[in-house]
């Protein structure tokens, strides 16, 4: 604790204070960018919370675009997975009843942890949270609703995107 004290009292304040607002000012651009998202997936009639986890997609891997892409990929796969447990368990319930809820959890869960071994595409986190966005949005299971959370994460994913690059070029650098 001493030492944590210490090195707080030995940076300059000019320095401390460059930081603290850099990242003030990267908060304030992030929620400007956020906030018009939002107005765009509202406008849209798409769900503003979905474009807030394509925010979520965005940090799940490292900020390469090669990595981002791959999560939102891994997000869609998720989310049609969603949409096909969903309709497996309304196919099923009729045949095994109270079974049919576990044995798509099941299934969904062995498809999803087995992602881990298909590189690039072997983001679990990414892929639950379009299985949980799916599930969660308590839409029917169509095409029109899966593009629907599809689309808004997408929004998400790319503002979250130009908010990393406005940090990018406020620091004058290719790495943060």
């Amino acid at each position: 604790m001493n030492m944590q004290r210490t090195l707080v009292q030995n940076e300059s304040p000019s320095r401390t204070t460059h930081s603290h607002s850099g990242l003030l000012l990267h908060a304030l651009v992030s929620g400007v960018i956020a906030a018009i998202a939002s107005v765009v997936c509202y406008k849209a009639k798409l769900p503003v919370w979905t474009m807030l986890l394509g925010w979520v997609v965005l940090h799940t891997s490292e900020m390469s675009w090669r990595k981002v892409i791959a999560s939102w990929i891994n997000f869609v796969l998720g989310t049609a997975l969603g949409m096909a447990a969903t309709l497996g368990v309304e196919w099923l319930i009729p045949k095994i009843h109270l079974l049919a809820l576990p044995l798509a959890v099941f299934l969904s869960t062995v498809i999803i942890v087995s992602v881990r071994a298909a590189r690039p595409l072997n983001n679990v986190l990414a892929t639950f949270l379009g299985l949980i966005a799916f599930l969660a949005s308590h839409v029917g299971p169509t095409y029109l609703s899966l593009s629907s959370l599809v689309v808004a994460t997408t929004v998400g994913v790319l503002a979250g995107w130009i908010a990393h690059l406005t940090q990018r070029v406020r620091l004058g650098s290719a790495k943060e």
